[in-house]
């Protein structure tokens, strides 16, 4: 191997190969001549396809390349995602290809409100622009899945007028029309094909021009790994290979999965390797540093997440709720948004009360006669969660750089300088479903979402007393004020789960305050009846205490009177025996005075 020769790493790893990258796309040449033979007779192309089996790849690394490479290729090429304004991407790629006689500032939103005006507005401003007689135009929307996402949202915030609608109106026209060459080429998983029938025509339109990407043979996934090795001069054994294509077998998420494996397995064997001279081969200890298909992409989103500290971690994990989410159906989605509104949506702003919900509990209060009245509430000064104001919009291109630093391009955009219009997006579904953390994430989110909905549902009964309202209350309280101070949602987060956060969290803060009042008025109640507790007993006690004096005193005076009794008999006992001891004395003497007689007889005698 020459050893002066640049070394790059030939695999972009987690996102999709783009148009400049088609010197290392290998193992699709035949889905390409089947797309590029179908758009030769068919003006709406739809490439369908399961999550991770490289659709996006395959328009932006195959068929563009090779559309724009052709000796007579006559085509001039727009390509967008929908994300959250479809029509403004639309205008954008159309104002860019600078052929309307107009200033540069005026131009775009001319086109915005062409658009707008008619199902044929896309077709209008086309024609304006006036392309070459032999030119072509070809609008490539890819992740064409996240229009039924906005046209969801649509529902969710009452909107009247669907975008969404319009936008599928204006591609469906433009290629049902003959006058202009213009063609549409779509990407969509085909989880969504469902979906499709929310929109007139769109069904019809993808049955007659869809591609379905066919599951990759073993030759082909094989090429994937070996072609792009070679093309690079990378020296590998072919042990590697075997065991890197038995771990693939039947793997979901396959080819993001691979690249991104094959991408980090490079990145070991560069670091090894970096200024030798000889270099060895790409082995199995390169692959199984890197983690191996199993382990490499959670691994790897996991080392870059414990490069944060604690707050920062904290930024991230909002930062990764807000670009995806899990819907009621199960189907993990993305949820790219510009950097404005992600920063917006990770703004703790406690909001004033919902007017509706505090004239709501006036009548509330009425009509249930509650003891407590209005006092509970009167200071209720905002809602929602309390906390940081603000996060910092460095702190969060701070994560973002961590995510998105070459070798790693967990998120798009992978390069250039960010401000506040770029677009912020995971680079693939998969990252949804492999790594650990994530999901986890997702899954919290998702408990979440669902306990904000029923929340704002018994909110909106509240507000309108006809529907028999009530106020939270018991574990569906508890657990929704817990939610709230761990989670602390925002105002833009409420806006993509429902909205009202206003409405919603006025309810849950009056609900709050009525259970702490409740539990006030308990304990006053509590504290009021052992006041009347401790009255009662100090009166039996006192009562008691009398009783026992008045019983000591009666038992006092039985002591006396016994006393004076025992006394009296001991008198009268003395008496008798005096008495009695007089008697015997007066007998004594009587004898005496006999006996003196009786001598004194005897000596006259």
């Amino acid at each position: 191997m020459n050893s002066t020769l640049t070394l790059v790493n030939p695999f972009p790893g987690l996102r999709a190969f783009e148009p400049q990258e088609a010197d290392r796309f290998y193992g699709r040449d035949q889905q390409i001549a089947d797309i590029l033979e179908k758009l030769q007779t068919n003006r709406f192309i739809a490439v369908l396809g399961t999550s991770g089996s490289g659709k996006s790849s395959l328009v932006k690394g195959g068929v563009l390349p090779r559309l724009t490479t052709q000796e007579d290729s006559s085509w001039r090429i727009l390509t967008l995602r929908p994300e959250d304004r479809p029509l403004q991407r639309l205008a954008e790629q159309l104002d860019s290809l600078d052929l309307l006689d107009l200033e540069t500032e005026d131009s775009e939103p001319y086109i915005l409100a062409q658009l707008k005006r008619s199902s044929l507005g896309l077709v209008n401003t086309i024609e304006e622009m006036e392309l070459a007689h032999w030119e072509r135009l070809l609008i490539v929307v890819d992740q064409f899945e996240e229009i039924f996402r906005f046209r969801k949202n649509e529902r969710i915030t009452r909107t009247d007028s669907s975008l969404a609608s319009i936008f599928v109106d204006l591609l469906l026209q433009a290629t049902r029309q003959r006058k202009l060459p213009v063609y549409v080429m779509l990407t969509m998983r085909s989880d969504f094909l469902g979906d499709c029938t929310e929109f007139e025509g769109l069904p019809e339109a993808i049955n007659e021009g869809q591609y379905l990407i066919p599951r990759m043979t073993h030759d082909q996934l094989r090429e994937v790994i070996v072609k792009p090795l070679k093309a690079f001069q990378i020296p590998f054994q072919q042990v590697l290979i075997n065991r890197v294509m038995f771990d693939l077998d039947n793997q979901m998420d396959q080819l993001p999965i691979l690249q991104h494996a094959m991408m980090r397995t490079m990145q070991v064997w560069l670091q090894e390797t970096e200024g030798s001279a000889e270099k060895p081969p790409l082995s199995i200890l390169h692959y199984e540093a890197a983690g191996t298909l199993r382990h490499a992409l959670s691994d790897h989103a996991n080392e870059a997440y414990q490069e944060l500290d604690e707050y920062h971690q904290t930024v991230a994990r909002r930062l990764f709720q807000a670009l995806t989410v899990v819907e009621e159906d199960g189907r993990g989605v993305r949820r790219p948004q510009a950097l404005a509104k992600l920063v917006e949506g990770l703004t703790w702003d406690p909001c004033s009360p919902d007017p509706a919900t505090t004239e709501a509990l006036e009548g509330y209060v009425n009509q249930q006669q509650d003891p407590l009245g209005m006092k509970p509430y009167q200071d209720l000064k905002h809602v929602g969660p309390l906390g940081e104001k603000n996060v910092p919009v460095q702190a969060i291109i701070q994560v973002l750089e961590v995510f998105r630093k070459p070798g790693r391009s967990f998120l798009l955009p992978s390069v250039g300088a960010l401000t506040e219009n770029s677009v912020l997006d995971i680079s693939h579904e998969s990252l949804m479903r492999v790594w650990d953390r994530l999901q986890a994430w997702l899954q919290a989110e998702a408990e979440g979402a669902t306990l904000y909905r029923k929340l704002l549902a018994t909110a909106e009964d509240f507000a309108h007393p006809e529907r028999g309202g009530f106020l939270y209350h018991g574990n569906a309280l508890g657990f929704a004020i817990e939610w709230r101070d761990q989670e602390r949602p925002t105002a833009g987060w409420a806006e993509r789960n429902g909205g009202h956060y206003g409405l919603a969290f006025t309810y849950l803060a009056v609900s709050e305050l009525r259970m702490r009042a409740e539990k006030d008025y308990q304990v006053y109640l509590q504290k009021r009846k052992l006041r009347r507790v401790r009255r009662r007993a100090a009166f039996y006690i006192l009562l008691a205490l009398s009783s026992l004096a008045l019983a000591w005193w009666a038992l006092d005076q039985q002591a006396i009177a016994q006393q004076q009794t025992e006394l009296a008999e001991k008198e009268r006992h003395d008496a008798d025996i005096a008495r009695q001891k007089a008697q015997e004395a007066q007998v004594q003497a009587e004898q005496s005075a006999d006996a003196a007689l009786e001598a004194q007889g005897v000596a006259e005698a």
